[in-house]
């Protein structure tokens, strides 16, 4: 079991359709989400990659949501700041991979994340305003967040900006906003976590982007907390 992204990366790899699209495990398509899919493109000969939204299932309650940015294109700018993109509910063209490159084997968070990132940089993405399926949300999800999660989704951020060409379209301010107050998010995950080496580390780096009272205190706290990481 080499995870989810190198299973994602194997069968985008061995794909041989028009376009690709994707449902992990714990998750579930409605029973028109192809349809919808098939329908916008033929409305829409130019789409590379198109998207719509989820509902979220847990237990067996189903929790209505309303989706984000349903009312227009979006592109790099949106995605830097937020993640809105879900893997069951994107549907895009095999050559975007050739473009972007594939899904990153080594990444256990946030590989899809990455991926749409990338391509962001080749495409805008096209919403269908349309409910594709229900994500599962449960204590064992990958996507439930940890510091180590937090700090991966900001060492994505920041690889893109720095190595991947982010930085040509996006303003300084967007960078440093995005990035001081992910790195803080991490802080404050490892710290409740009561990995407080780890918090510092993280609240310097959001210092690093940005100064604000707050990281400098979780700076701050985590070192005098650290004499009681061992026996935490």
């Amino acid at each position: 079991n080499a995870g989810v992204s190198a299973a994602r990366k194997r069968a985008a790899l061995m794909a041989r359709g028009q376009w690709l699209t994707y449902l992990d495990s714990d998750d579930l398509w409605f029973n028109d989400a192809l349809g919808h899919y098939a329908a916008y493109i033929s409305a829409h000969a130019r789409a590379q990659f198109i998207y719509g939204y989820y509902h979220r299932l847990r237990g067996d309650k189903v929790i209505p949501l309303p989706g984000e940015f349903q009312d227009r294109p979006t592109g790099t700018v949106e995605l830097f700041q937020r993640i809105f993109l879900a893997p069951q509910c994107v549907c895009h063209r095999p050559e975007l991979l050739r473009k972007a490159g594939n899904y990153d084997a080594g990444l256990r968070y946030c590989d899809d994340y990455d991926l749409y990132l990338r391509m962001s940089l080749h495409c805008q993405f096209e919403p269908i305003a349309k409910p594709i399926g229900l994500r599962r949300r449960h204590d064992s999800n990958l996507s439930q967040q940890t510091g180590k999660s937090q700090k991966v989704e900001a060492e994505i951020l920041r690889r893109f900006v720095d190595q991947n060409g982010g930085s040509a379209l996006l303003s300084p301010r967007i960078i440093a906003r995005r990035l001081s107050t992910i790195y803080y998010r991490a802080a404050r995950q490892f710290f409740k976590e009561r990995s407080y080496r780890q918090a510092r580390e993280m609240a310097r780096e959001a210092q690093s982007y940005r100064l604000s009272f707050k990281a400098g205190w979780m700076s701050l706290l985590s070192l005098l907390m650290q004499p009681l990481e061992k026996s935490a």
